[in-house]
């Protein structure tokens, strides 16, 4: 096969046509004498295709010629024209720009003004096909049409967007982990436990000295003293 290179938006269009021209004919049994002919022009465009790259080797099976099957030509034919269209080769071409408009306002605009329309259809990520520069050139500069006919011959790359910058590394929070360290007790705390422990000592010499007003053995001068005690200790 001789080394023809076919655009794939043009791949694409042959085997979705082929693909409904197999439903068609597997449908309304109508041209059966053409599916040799059929499955010999998918094995072509699969050999073509892959030695393009533009599928992986192996991907993809050609079909049987002797015993040709419209079912299994629009099969075949529907899958590689869906892995076509799904490349980013295909995908670029279906959205590329128009245009028209650069050609028909040619004529009618600057040299300078119609190589800086080129030059933003570029710096937003289209690259000019070369059939629009031959029909432009007649109106561009030397210098603007060799930078453009430069864009052309590169291998296309879509713009890559910014990175978004990383959000700042916030500061490790403080370790919670520490050691309690027991309040000190303030003065009037420890005053105030004395006069508790006062208390208490004072509730239970009272209770003490009533016990012994309580023996019939003491005198009334002994009860009399005694009372004396719990009197005052009960004032204080």
């Amino acid at each position: 096969m001789s080394n023809t290179t076919i655009e794939p938006r043009s791949i694409y269009r042959m085997l979705r046509e082929m693909g409904d021209l197999a439903e068609h004919s597997s449908l309304t049994g109508s041209l059966s004498s053409g599916a040799s002919q059929l499955a010999e022009r998918y094995n072509r465009i699969l050999e073509l295709v892959t030695r393009q790259e533009l599928v992986p080797t192996g991907m993809f099976s050609p079909v049987s010629t002797n015993q040709a099957d419209y079912g299994s030509i629009g099969v075949e034919s529907r899958m590689l024209a869906a892995y076509l269209s799904g490349s980013k080769e295909r995908m670029r071409e279906e959205d590329e720009y128009d245009y028209s408009e650069v050609m028909q306002l040619a004529p009618f605009l600057k040299s300078s003004d119609l190589g800086e329309m080129i030059r933003e259809i570029i710096t937003q990520g289209n690259r000019p096909p070369k059939k629009l520069l031959a029909s432009v050139a007649p109106f561009l500069s030397q210098s603007d049409l060799g930078e453009f006919m430069r864009v052309v011959a590169k291998p296309f790359k879509p713009p890559v967007a910014p990175e978004t910058p990383a959000a700042p590394t916030q500061p490790p929070a403080p370790s919670t982990n520490l050691t309690t360290v027991p309040e000190a007790k303030d003065d009037f705390s420890l005053t105030v436990a004395s006069q508790e422990i006062a208390e208490m000592y004072q509730k239970e010499t009272i209770q003490s000295l009533a016990q012994e007003l309580q023996n019939p053995e003491l005198g009334n001068d002994e009860r009399a003293q005694i009372a004396a005690k719990i009197l005052e200790l009960s004032k204080g």
